[in-house]
This record gives structure tokens, sequence and C-alpha cells, in this order.
């Protein structure tokens, strides 16, 4: 019935009212019967509200709340969300030109994967140059030199091998290994008697240091520091004398040298003397002891030597006693000159490769490994340039999701832009299923605004979305509706929309509170008069449009005729709804 619809009408915001008139539907016709022979209309009069059935314009209405935007808005984000962010070069608000570079993430290593793909395909593209025009002059003759070191290697390969030969057929060499062996290790013994003598030494000078100078060598140090002293004496007696006789200046030149000389030796006298009286110091000590550590040192290294010798006497033996060392160096050597001719055939063979033509299935491969290496590169280079975020078109900044350092976060957009060129706004609205059925294209809307109380603005429907969406558990459709040139309106503004379903002039009506339900019928309470007094009947009607206050009545009623409106109240005694509390 047509009650429903106004259930409809009022939406979630007015739940009290829907369930207050719910509550009044139900109970008029169970209890009319019992209260109307009780409740006179003319006993409480003044307090019931009785209006007449009018004529005039009904215009049944849909409300919605919505978000003004721009027609073209764009949700731009990096496609690949693993590397740091590096810069962010714009900020909510601004004003930014297609192809403006807005963010940046980390390309370090993307740069370095395009420049080796650039490197592989200047290599690849070398190479199908090369495979179409054949060899260079210089590249064979490379090869025809690779050629030659080959040919020289497989002739010393073969004179080792005729060499292994010989020995292995003659014994006389390795008798003479065994010769020389010996001669290593007597050379050796030589050499070890030497290092051992040349310790002792060492050692003896060592514990002489230490034992300190003996008293007969101080004595003689003595003597030689008096007879030192009586030349210095002697030469100075023989300067002053000189002087004193006036003698020539060759003369007394040559008497200050001889004294020069005998104060030189004196003083080189007395110092020994002094050191002798002191002992040995910790240099000489030092140096006695490294004397004798280097020469324990050579001791070892020819005992090492020694040690040596004798092995190589036995491997010597060993090889000459027995011939399968001989046979291992022989099989060694023709390993080799087989080496060498499998190395100089390879070298010949690519020296008349680089001499044939260019082979058709050679460049075939080298274009594939071109193309190949081309799209690797492109690849890179497109991954590379993802790392930077540009405008694809003329805009302004909305929304800035991420800072310098951090990671893009999936599922949202880092940055949203609005179409700066955009002439027009838009509001995006969602409508309820229940009346979604109701809402056409080209409906008038008839916008108010929070920001601007006393102004509206007028819009059309302009496209509704068939597919739902969950707001909140509520399931929702999407509305878009054109906002008429207005530029008071911002985007990203919150508005109140009211869309217009239909509307009728000249048409009877009442308050849309009249409105009731008796036994699953849509009706009114109407006024009569009944042995003097006025009673509420029931009176069924059709309900045409209907509106937050007006409903239209297409039967049922006639214009003047006069209705109840009164909202019913609670029974304090009973707490339930009764009829009218006149």
């Amino acid at each position: 019935m047509f009650a429903n619809r106004f259930a409809v009408f009022f939406n979630k915001k007015n739940k009290k009212v829907l369930l207050l008139l719910a509550i009044i539907a139900m109970m008029i016709g169970s209890s009319y019967t019992v209260y109307a022979s009780w409740a006179p209309l003319s006993t409480n009069e003044k307090e019931a509200q009785v209006l007449p059935v009018e004529r005039g314009n009904v215009t049944e209405t849909v409300a919605v709340s919505g978000t003004v935007q721009v027609p073209t808005q764009l949700n731009l984000s990096f496609l690949s969300g693993a590397n740091q962010i590096t810069s962010v070069q714009v900020q909510v608000g601004q004003m930014v030109q297609a192809g403006q570079v807005l963010a940046t993430l980390d390309n370090s290593v993307a740069q370095t994967q395009v420049a080796h793909a650039r490197g592989n395909l200047l290599a690849a593209e070398a190479r199908l140059a090369q495979a179409r025009e054949g060899a260079s002059v210089q590249a064979i003759a490379v090869q025809k030199a690779n050629v030659e070191k080959a040919r020289v290697a497989v002739a010393g390969a073969q004179k080792d091998y005729d060499n292994q030969q010989i020995l292995f057929q003659d014994r006389s060499q390795a008798y003479q290994q065994v010769m020389n062996a010996e001669n290593q290790i007597e050379q050796a013994k030589i050499q070890l008697r030497s290092a051992q003598a040349g310790l002792n030494s060492a050692k003896a000078k060592l514990a002489a240091m230490q034992q300190g100078p003996s008293s007969s060598a101080i004595y003689a140090q003595e003597v030689t520091v008096q007879a030192a002293q009586s030349q210095y004496q002697h030469a100075q007696e023989q300067l002053n004398q000189a002087i004193a006789a006036e003698a020539s200046e060759e003369i007394i030149a040559e008497a200050q040298r001889t004294r020069y000389q005998a104060q030189v030796t004196l003083a080189n006298a007395e110092k020994q003397l002094d050191d002798l009286r002191r002992g040995p110091d910790r240099n000489q000590l030092a140096q006695g002891q490294a004397a004798v550590d280097q020469a324990k040192a050579v001791v070892d290294q020819v005992e090492a030597t020694l040690r040596s010798a004798e092995k190589n006497k036995e491997i010597a033996l060993k090889n000459y006693e027995d011939r399968g060392q001989a046979k291992a160096q022989l099989d060694q050597a023709e390993n080799r000159l087989q080496q060498a001719q499998a190395s100089y055939e390879a070298t010949m063979a690519q020296l008349e490769q680089l001499k044939a033509p260019p082979d058709g299935a050679v460049v075939q491969a080298a274009e594939g490994a071109v193309a190949q290496a081309r799209a690797h590169y492109e690849q890179q280079r497109i991954h590379l340039d993802k790392l930077t975020l540009r405008a694809p078109i003329d805009g302004m900044i909305v929304q800035v999701n991420g800072k310098v350092g951090e990671f893009p976060v999936g599922g949202r957009p880092f940055i949203v832009l609005n179409d700066a060129n955009s002439e027009t706004l838009q509001v995006l609205a969602h409508v309820s299923q229940g009346d979604i059925g109701r809402i056409q294209g080209a409906m008038d809307v008839l916008y108010t605004s929070t920001a601007y109380p006393d102004a509206e603005f007028y819009g059309k429907v302009l496209s509704i979305s068939p597919e739902p969406t969950l707001r909140n558990g509520v399931t929702m459709y999407e509305v878009i509706l054109s906002v008429d040139g207005e530029a008071l309106l911002k985007p990203g503004m919150t508005v109140n929309a009211m869309i217009t379903i239909a509307t009728r002039d000249n048409v009877l009506y009442l308050p849309s509170r009249a409105l009731v339900e008796e036994g699953g019928q849509d009706g009114v309470y109407i006024v009569t008069a009944d042995q003097g007094s006025r009673q509420p009947i029931f009176q069924p009607v059709t309900v045409g449009l209907f509106s937050t206050d007006k409903m239209e009545i297409t039967s049922g009623l006639i214009e003047g005729q006069e209705v109840i409106v009164t909202m019913p109240k609670k029974d304090d005694k009973k707490n339930k709804p009764s009829i009218w509390d006149f």
C-alpha cells in the first residue's frame, strides 16, 4: 500500500517518525471501534488538528547527499611500489601541466639495468653487422697469427714428446740424476759444517761479550792511553817551541797538525779504555745475539737443503730402479702433443670460417639476438620510466599520499589530480536501493550547502550506475549529478541534493502525516457529524505523488473535506497508542 512509500520516504534519518506512524497504522484498525464510542471529537476538539483537503502543487523528491567533483579526477599511482620515494615535487592545491614530474622513486638500480641492457644491445648489433659483412682483414690477420702460434705449440709439444721417448728408452739420464743427487748431498754437508762453525763462533763472541773484558786487556789499554798522552804532550811542546822561535808558517802548521792527530789518538784510546771498564752495552749484546740467531737460521736452512737432497736421491734411485715415472712423463708429453694438435685444428677451422662468406643462418641468429636485446632494453627503459610519476593532463593536485623516504602504499592512489580544463562540476551521490528505482536521467536537482546557507544551486541527473556498492553495510548506487555553472561550489564540498521525481499542479493534497493504514489499506480519518457530535471515520484513499510534507490524493476525498492530521500519542497507563487523544 502507499503507506509503504511513506516508509521508504522516511529513510534512516526518520526512523523514529516511521516507527511511530507504523504503530498508529496498526492500532487504528483494532482500536477504532472501541474508542470511537466513548471518545467523541467534541470533548476535546480544541486539541485536535483538523485540516481541509486543498488543491495545489505536489512535488515528489528523493533527498541524498553528495560530494562536488570535477568530471575528470585521476588517481595516479606508481606501477612499482617496491622502491623508496626519493622526491615529491608537488603539494596539495598546486596547479601542474601535462608531462610535469610529480614524484620519483629510487631508480639507481633501474638506471644500471638500463645501461647494462643498452650495452648488450650495442654488442648484439655489432655482432649482427659483423655477421652481415663477414670477417675484416684485421680479424683474419689476427686469426692467422693465432694459427701460427698453435703450429709453434705443436712443434714444441712434438719435440718434448720425442725427448721423453728417448729418456724412457735410455736409463743413463736416470743414473745421472742419482749422481747429481749424491753431489748435492755432499755439498749440503760441507755447507752444514761451515754453518755450524759460524754458529759456534757467534756463540763464543756472545759469551765473551757477556763475561766482559779481562784485567790484562784493561791494563794493556791503560798503557796505550799513557803512550797517547806522552805523544800529545810532546806534540804540544813542539808547537810551543815553534811559536816561541817564530818559525815559519809551514812549520807551525805542521806542528799544529801533529798535535791534533795526537789529540785524536788520545781521545780514542781513552774512549776504548772507558768502554772496557764499563763492559759490553746493550747494543753490542743485541748485535751478538742477532749474529747467533742469523747463524742458527743458516744452519737450519742448510739442514733443510740436506734433507731435500737426500729425498731427491731417494726419488732418483726409485726412478732408476722403477720406470713408472718415466712412463707417466712420456704419457703426459703425449697428452700435451694431442692437445696442441687439437688447438691447432680448431684455430685453423676458425680461420677458414672467417674467410668464408656470411652464413645466412648465422645472420638470422644474430638478428634474433638483436631483437631480443632491443626488447629487453625497451623493457628496462619502461621500468625506469615507471619510477617517475608525471601528470597526464593539466590539473590541480588534490591529494598527496606519501613522503620522501617512505614506500608507496598499495591499494590507494599516490596522487589525486583534478582536470584543470573542466568548465563544469559534478556531484557524486549515493542512493539507496529503495529509492534508486524512482530516479531517471535528466531529472531536476536542487542543491544546498552549509558553506552557503542562503544559496540554492541547480542541476540534473546525468547517469545512474548499474552496479551496487556497499557503504556501511547498506546497498547503494552511485548517481552522477550535473551542477549548473556556479563558481561558488568547489571540488570536495559536501552538498545536500533534492532530486525531483515528479511534479503535478492543481491537484488535491493533504499533509503527508495524515496518511494511515487500516486493514492493509491506505486511508485517512475524516470528521463526520453523528447525533450532534463529530466522530473520526476511516476513509480509504488513493495516493499519487508523495513528498516530505504533502501527498497527492487521486481518489477518496473531495476538496474542502476535513481530515484529522493530529499525530497519535501514547497512553501512559497502558503504554500503548490511542487512536486520537481528544
